[in-house]
Order: structure tokens, then sequence, then C-alpha cells
């Protein structure tokens, strides 16, 4: 999945946490205690276990580390996008601006009946299309006498 912060701004993937360097690890890690928790990558890995854990979106978005998995996946895309700036000024912005973008469908290959035929086309796909449309109806050569 991947996010916006705004209407026109860069997007950003929520896989960037496994991507984090040792410099934002120990970056996220002295901010973020600060902040009044320490996030560092054994506490990250133990709020994904317990989120993945849960049944759905619902449940996983109540859960008390729910905000904190948010704000760690926004600095964590931030900085693997090149932005040099701090935990809190990663995730310093209205809430109403972080935009969820769904995974393009159109990447996905689409499932295919082997035994059905391709769909005509060219010349000879549009005789054979015009052919069936219309009702040719035969008639008798006309005789002078």
């Amino acid at each position: 999945m991947k996010f916006r912060i705004g209407n026109d701004g860069p997007i950003y993937s929520v896989d960037a946490v496994d991507k984090l360097s040792l410099l934002d690890t120990l970056i996220l890690q002295e901010q973020s205690e600060a902040m009044g928790r320490r996030i560092d990558a054994g506490v990250i890995e133990d709020l994904k276990k317990q989120l993945d854990e849960l049944p759905n979106n619902r449940e996983r978005g109540r859960h008390p580390a729910s905000l904190w998995m948010v704000a760690v996946g926004i600095f964590a895309a931030r900085r693997v996008a090149g932005e040099r700036i701090s935990f809190e000024e990663a995730i310093d912005f209205p809430l109403a601006d972080l935009q969820w973008l769904p995974d393009p469908q159109d990447r996905k290959p689409k499932k295919s009946d082997p035994t059905q035929g391709r769909p005509a086309s060219g010349p000879a796909g549009k005789r054979r299309a015009g052919a069936n449309s219309t009702t040719r109806t035969s008639s008798s050569p006309s005789t002078d006498d």
C-alpha cells in the first residue's frame, strides 16, 4: 500500500520500515523517546506482530499501538525517500491530509479462460462480425422477358 500527504505530495510506500538505515533507526529511537515512547527495532517487530494478529483493520485501528506504527511508517517512508527531517517533522501535519492509496489493480494478472478463443480483430474479424449482425436474404435473379 502507498500513501500521500496532501493532494499533490509525493507518493510513499509503507514498506519502508524494513529499509531504514542504522542511522535512521538510532534517530527514531532517540526522537520517539523524547515524545514519550522509545521505538526501536524490537518494539517495531513486537508491534507489527500484535497488529498482524488482530482479525481486521477496524481492530487494528483501535489498537493503542496503531498510531505509533503509522507514525513510524511515515517517518521511515520519508527518510527512505531522501527527506532529511526529524521524526517530529515527518509526522507533523493534519491527519486529514493523509491519503491512503490503493494498490493499482491493473498490475495484477487477469484470470483468463484458456478454452475461450481470442476476440476477432483486424479486417477478417470485422467481416465476420458484420456477417453475424446483418441478415442476408437471397433474392431470385430478375429476368426481363
